[in-house]
């Protein structure tokens, strides 16, 4: 299967000339999971991520927990007292 070429415009100067951005809006429903809701910069009706084979795409936007925790350089190093994390609040 070939996939399309990125989206591209004739309009604009530069070193991003021709770009257009596209921004999906992922919603995680609790019975289908991770859906994308709508999309911005393509046309109504239009999903990018059937045209160009981005079935995970929802997926991705999901939160993985890895950045669920602050702590410092000193206790992750155990240098000045015990390591622990603490949850972010």
């Amino acid at each position: 299967m070939s996939v399309p070429p990125t989206p591209t415009t004739a309009t604009g100067k530069g070193p991003n000339h021709g770009f257009i951005p596209l921004v999906a809006v992922v919603d995680f429903h609790h019975a289908r999971g991770p859906e994308v809701e709508t999309w911005f910069g393509v046309d109504e009706g239009h999903d990018p991520a059937v045209e160009y084979d981005w079935p995970l795409l929802p997926f991705m936007a999901l939160s993985d927990g890895a950045h669920a925790y602050v702590f410092s350089l000193s206790r992750r190093l155990g240098c000045c007292g015990s390591f622990s994390l603490e949850p972010v609040r």
